[in-house]
């Protein structure tokens, strides 16, 4: 501590003095006894703490089937536990705290947002679905009302299956409603089609409740006010109907999508899914204003999405809601190969799994609430993340991420994940192995597990500053850097045993800001230590 409270006030010093000098970059005084570099773990720079080739392989099966107390910086009487934690090892697991709350009925609140725009393949309203097939759920048995010879139904029970595909028809809007413990709807097709959710409550033990084996995109309508409900069961059996022909159907959700998923519609879905993840498709995943989408379980990941390799697309949030509590094992709030665009809405995704290694891959694997292969991009919106289990991230990133505005609350309080001392995934709030860029926005980090390599925010690569205020408190490194640290605008609050760490340098150029910008942040809690 002795050693540390001159660093950081040295740090207070110079920023300072840069905010009121234009042209001044600096280099920051190196701490002996830290090792350089951005490594969570020093101990093994080859080591992989995190979840790249994990998720390659998740991807491929998909494909197929898928020690003393101390004070640091803040107000008088603020303390960190710096007693050796227990880090989660193979050997003496940390069991999860799965006690996490239900959705209690909170709706997206801004349908007033839902505007037409001019894309036919994002808009249900620019498209012409005028044949009609409504499917009725009752107990054990359903009736298919269809006046169209060209639509085939094939009804088992309370087991549904809609065949638009040997006769070819376009044009189809299928409705669904009323209530089963014990049923399911199929639907194939070779053409783009509408679905409207109407009232539906319904629970599979044979699958995905919903299960659309056509390629084309599905318009996911769920019907004004009305809150729908589907399920499936931990285990699969043989379907009720299997349309000739059809060999190795991929089933992976209690929504299970082959082409794209377009939500739309100012109603309520809720899905749970016991047998992997709770929403899935292998297409990419859009969601409107007004529309609401809840998860209260999944088996793996609340909405799991492969993404359009085409057009680089995984996941576009234009509004509505998310909502996600995921208790598996290194499970994912949203999960995506490609890009994931945050435009606005509402997130609201809790993770309370372990982290896990997979002896296959020589890889550890942990939870997050978003996780995207590629490139995350957030532009407007309201988002609070928080994990709880071991190595537990908040936002996880193989490519780069860019915050252009919104209010971002992430929060991990698990201990670090431990196989053995080369082989570890601590938690983090944000954790990317490319470069971050903070343009805009509200972020406020709290990373409170007790452990080495407990971070703020973490990049492989470079991390820059241009706009927007980011208040951060953690246990280890508040911003950590494997090469440049760059501050051009905005204003950055850090409280942790290391505020910041960059294995090239630290760069500070003139705020807009006036010097009285940099004054402590107190009222979040944060303390009076702003670190850079």
């Amino acid at each position: 501590m002795k050693r540390l409270f001159p660093l950081l006030s040295l740090f207070a010093i110079l920023v300072f003095f840069v905010a009121c000098s234009p042209e001044i970059s600096f280099v920051p005084v190196e701490d002996p006894n830290t090792e350089q570099g951005g490594n969570e773990d020093s101990n093994n720079e080859n080591s992989s703490e995190d979840d790249n080739s994990k998720e390659d392989e998740e991807s491929k099966e998909d494909e197929k089937d898928d020690n003393n107390k101390e004070e640091i910086g803040g107000e008088e009487g603020t303390e960190y536990d710096n007693t050796q934690p227990d880090h989660g090892s193979a050997g003496d697991e940390i069991e999860a705290n799965t006690d996490i709350d239900p959705w209690t009925g909170a709706v997206a609140d801004d349908a007033y947002l839902d505007a037409v725009g001019s894309d036919n393949d994002l808009f249900v309203e620019l498209n012409n679905f005028s044949k009609c097939v409504v499917v009725r759920f009752d107990g054990n048995t359903a009736t298919v009302e269809n006046s169209n010879s060209s639509i085939v139904s094939h009804v088992n029970g309370a087991y549904v299956a809609i065949d638009m595909v040997s006769n070819c028809v376009d044009g189809v809007e299928i409705v669904a409603m009323g209530k089963s413990s014990d049923g399911g709807l199929k639907i194939y097709g070779d053409k783009k089609f509408k679905l409207t959710l109407n009232g539906l409550d319904i629970t599979s033990k044979k699958g995905p409740a919903i299960n659309s084996q056509c390629k084309k995109r599905v318009y996911l309508n769920l019907a004004d006010g009305t809150t729908n409900r589907i399920a499936d069961s931990s285990t699969y059996a043989d379907d009720a109907y299997t349309l000739p022909g059809s060999y190795d159907e991929d089933r992976k959700g209690a929504f299970f999508a082959e082409g794209h998923i377009i939500v739309s519609g100012h109603g309520v879905l809720v899905a749970d899914g016991e047998y992997k993840h709770a929403i899935v498709t292998d297409g990419y995943y859009y969601q409107r204003p007004g529309s609401t989408v809840v998860v209260n379980s999944a088996a793996k990941n609340a909405l799991h999405v492969k993404g359009d390799e085409e057009d680089q697309i995984g996941a576009w949030f234009a509004g509505g809601m998310f909502y996600a509590r995921v208790a598996s094992t290194a499970g994912k709030g949203v999960k995506r190969d490609y890009d994931i665009v945050i435009d606005g809405g509402k997130f609201d995704i809790e993770t309370s799994g372990n982290a896990e290694y997979d002896a296959t891959e020589a890889d550890t694997s942990s939870a997050a609430g978003l996780k995207s292969d590629t490139h995350i991009e957030i532009n407007n919106g309201e988002l609070k993340f928080k994990s709880t289990g071991t190595g537990g991230k908040g936002i996880n990133c193989d490519g780069s991420l860019t915050i252009n505005g919104g209010n971002l609350n992430l929060t991990t309080t698990g201990k670090r994940y431990e196989y053995n001392k080369n082989t570890t995934s601590s938690p983090k709030a944000i954790k990317v192995d490319g470069a971050i860029i903070i343009n805009g926005g509200v972020i406020d980090i709290n990373v409170t597990g007790a452990s080495e390599g407990s971070e703020g925010m973490e990049s492989k690569s470079t991390i820059t500053f241009n706009g927007g205020e980011t208040m951060i408190k953690s246990y280890d490194d508040g911003v950590n850097a494997t090469s440049d640290i760059t501050i051009n605008g905005g204003n950055l609050y850090v409280e942790g045993n290391n505020a910041s760490k960059a294995k090239a340098r630290i760069k500070a150029y003139a705020l807009k800001e006036p010097c009285s910008s940099l004054q402590p942040y107190r009222n979040r809690g944060h303390g009076n230590s702003h670190g850079l």
